[in-house]
């Protein structure tokens, strides 16, 4: 074999076989390994074969250094017990493969990786500049390695699925490692010859499935680490953080090799869901991307498309059966049924919807189907309440939301506010310390709000009972705009202005802060038929990067002071509003989309 090896070396190849060439001898060596004796003898001519074969690409390898272990080895599966042979050989045979694995060509033109993505994700387009951006300077230091790249956002908004789409983009490889429970660091770098049934940790089964020396490796929920149980996430955070820093890329040793591995070459895309679970050290080892979700145009199209593609699936099974999702239908079941920003669910319920009619086909063959309104009801249920906010009332406002599972939704607070001295404040619903905590600020801020204390004489008294009817356990601090408008509400004994929905923070000195989600919230907004959303003058960034789908035919009012927020709302009365902090009297604080 090694002379039949020699011979086509010295063949002189014509370019348009010498992709053939390449392939065939990449079988060559791909059999020499496999059928391996894992002699000294043996596993020298391989190697030899192997440097004199890929010896430039194996530039970032120490292959002194691996070839004095693979003879150490070697030696060992001559001379050890059936056991250890055994391991030493294992050893061996995957230290050989991923030398002899080929460092895939990445595809450069940032146009085609912009085609691929967009043929499999509709929308994201903040998602794809970021990634395409970093794509653009990646690899000018070709010193170091890739840097890693952290997804996060909200389950089913298609975190994994994109980073397995770039990895097709730039055609490459890709391997997705769950780490979701993990609780032993030995799982990434590998346990050594002394554990019993001894293995390669989920880094080398990476290059060892995808056959390659740089794919792209998906480590999925990251953020999970931090809830399982049995071990010491410390050691697993630390493995990772060994990991992805680029300067030790070069040399990773997994404690089954035994010998030092160039990663330079590999990606690393994380996801997470919840990046405040992620420990820090590691966000701070990559970039770290926000992935939001679908808007509701991206969301239809979505809807559609998988509408089509699971009907097309039944209708191979039974070329008789078709069934039609028109657009009023697709519309109903992403608005009323799948609120969320992912596409998940809306995936189950198309394939529930389209299994129920499925069967009713069998029945009766003959009978035409077509998805309404009526049908999902039949289907699928009660519909989503997209608010809980009725309003009309005085001491009641809408409060802009995000739920666990990324949706935004318009959630109403209620307040009792009085000046009678001796009564204590209370606040309750399913909230936590810090919304509790934020709705007692509020009270505190509006104790000492001068504007006030001309409508309201003895506000310095004030005693307040919030109750936040959610319905779903929510913390943060973002209610205490919408608080700070039901308590004076309920003082004044006027209800709101109709058609406006907020979101906000609020300190005790009447500033009004930024929060999270405002996309989520600006969908929710919208869709429950708000016409104008009170915002954070802070976010005014956030705002210019979101959707027009989120605010199309609404008027986006960004507010610096509670006072600003509390003279939109009671437009009737003469309060006013301190100048939003950082921003003149006369500063432009409106948006109309």
């Amino acid at each position: 074999m090694k002379d039949t090896l020699a011979d086509k070396d010295k063949e002189p190849r014509d370019g348009f076989l010498d992709g053939v060439y390449q392939e065939a001898r990449k079988g060559d060596l791909e059999r020499m390994i496999e059928e391996l004796s894992c002699t000294r003898t043996g596993v020298s001519a391989v190697f030899d074969r192997i440097r004199k074969q890929s010896g430039p690409s194996l530039k970032g390898f120490d292959l002194d250094l691996i070839g004095r272990k693979l003879e150490a080895y070697a030696e060992e599966a001559e001379e050890a017990d059936m056991k250890d042979a055994h391991t030493a050989a294992k050893a061996i045979r995957m230290i050989l493969s991923i030398l002899s694995y080929p460092a895939e060509t990445r595809r450069t033109s940032l146009a085609e990786v912009r085609k691929g993505l967009d043929a499999t994700h509709v929308g994201m387009n903040a998602l794809k500049e970021t990634v395409l951006d970093q794509l653009a300077v990646d690899g000018a230091d070709t010193a170091m390695g890739h840097r890693p790249i952290l997804l996060y956002g909200p389950a089913g908004t298609g975190k994994t699925s994109f980073a397995v789409s770039l990895a097709d983009a730039l055609g490459l490889k890709s391997h997705v490692i769950p780490l979701g429970g993990a609780d032993d660091s030995s799982g990434l770098t590998g346990y050594n010859f002394s554990y019993k049934s001894a293995h390669p940790g989920l880094v080398v089964d990476a290059l060892l499935a995808t056959r390659s020396r740089n794919p792209v490796i998906i480590l999925d929920e990251v953020d999970k680490v931090s809830s399982c149980g049995g071990g010491e996430r410390s050691d697993v955070t630390a493995a990772l953080l060994s990991i992805l820093d680029p300067r030790q890329m070069r040399r990773f040793t997994d404690s089954f090799l035994g010998v030092p591995i160039d990663l330079s070459g590999v990606r690393f895309i994380l996801c997470a869901n919840d990046i405040l679970s992620v420990p820090e050290p590691l966000r701070d080892r990559c970039l770290c991307i926000p992935v939001s979700g679908y808007g509701l145009d991206d969301k239809m199209t979505v809807a559609s498309f998988l509408a089509e593609k699971k009907t097309a699936m039944l209708s191979k099974a039974d070329p008789s059966f078709s069934l039609d999702w028109p657009e009023p239908a697709v519309r109903a079941l992403v608005c009323d049924y799948a609120p969320e920003t992912g596409v998940r669910h809306l995936e189950k319920l198309i394939e529930t919807v389209n299994a129920y009619c499925f069967r009713k086909h069998l029945e009766d063959p003959s009978a035409p189907r077509k998805v309404t309104s009526l049908l999902l009801g039949k289907v699928l249920g009660r519909t989503i309440p997209l608010h809980t906010y009725t309003g009309g009332e005085p001491g009641k406002a809408p409060l802009l939301a995000v739920l666990s599972s990324g949706s935004g939704m318009v959630m109403e607070v209620q307040a009792v506010a009085s000046t009678s001295s001796g009564s204590t404040d209370s606040v309750t619903g399913l909230v936590g310390q810090l919304m509790a905590e934020s709705a007692s600020v509020v009270v505190e801020m509006l104790r000492h709000d001068k504007a006030l204390s001309r409508l309201v004489p003895g506000i310095a008294s004030l005693s307040a009972f919030v109750h936040y009817p959610l319905g779903v356990a929510k913390d943060g601090d973002s209610a205490g705009l919408a608080t700070t408008c039901a308590i004076v509400s309920s003082l004044l004994g006027i209800p709101l202005e109709e058609g406006i929905a907020m979101t906000g923070a609020v300190d005790v000195l009447g500033h009004v802060l930024a929060v999270g989600g405002i996309e989520a919230k600006l969908l929710a907004a919208r869709k429950a038929g708000f016409s104008e959303v009170l915002l954070p003058s802070e976010n005014a960034a956030e705002l210019k990067a979101v959707s027009r789908d989120a605010t199309r035919g609404m008027r986006v009012t960004l507010v610096g002071s509670a006072g600003e927020a509390l003279a939109r709302v009671f437009p009737t009365l003469s309060l006013q509003a301190a100048p939003s902090p950082g921003k003149t009297a006369g500063g432009k604080s409106s948006r109309t989309a």
